[in-house]
C-alpha cells in the first residue's frame, strides 16, 4: 500500500518473515521521523526503532503490529483538515514535495478518461510474449 499523506510518503507491506507484522517504509528520513514523532506512542515506537537501509528500495523503515497501524490510519483520516491535498502538502512539506506529489497526480491522471485507459496503459507496458 502506498500512502501519500500530509506528513509524508509511505509504503506499507506485510513482513514476509513475520506475517503478523507490517513494515512501514519511507524513502525520506524526515517522513519516517515525522510518523514516529506524531504516532509513535500509538505504534509503540521511538526513533530508536527506525531501521536504516541505505541500499534498499526504501531507506528507512519501522515494523508495526496490524491493529495499532489500523488505528493510526484512522487517526490520519480524522486529522484531515484541508479541502485541497496538494495545497496542504505545499504548506506543510514545501514546494519541492508538492511538486513531486503533483507529478504522481499527473501520472495517475492517465487512468481517468476513456473507459479503456487502464487497458491502454497495460498494453503500452506489456512484455511481449515469446511464441515458440
Amino acid at each position: 500500500m502506498w500512502l501519500f499523506t500530509d506528513i509524508g510518503f509511505f509504503s506499507v507491506v506485510r513482513n514476509r518473515n513475520n506475517p503478523s507484522r507490517l513494515i512501514v517504509r519511507a524513502r525520506s528520513e524526515v517522513d519516517i521521523k515525522r510518523l514516529v514523532s506524531r504516532h509513535g506512542h500509538s505504534l509503540d515506537l521511538t526513533e530508536l526503532d527506525v531501521v536504516y537501509t541505505p541500499f534498499a528500495d526504501y531507506s528507512c523503515r519501522v515494523e508495526v503490529s496490524v491493529l495499532p497501524w489500523s488505528a493510526v490510519l484512522a487517526q490520519l483520516t480524522q486529522d484531515i483538515d484541508y479541502d485541497n491535498f496538494k495545497d496542504c502538502v505545499h504548506r506543510r512539506q514545501g514546494v519541492d514535495r508538492a511538486m513531486l506529489y503533483s507529478q504522481v497526480w499527473s501520472t495517475m491522471l492517465s487512468l481517468q478518461g476513456s473507459p479503456d485507459s487502464y487497458e491502454k496503459i497495460q498494453l503500452e507496458h506489456a512484455v511481449p510474449a515469446v511464441i515458440g
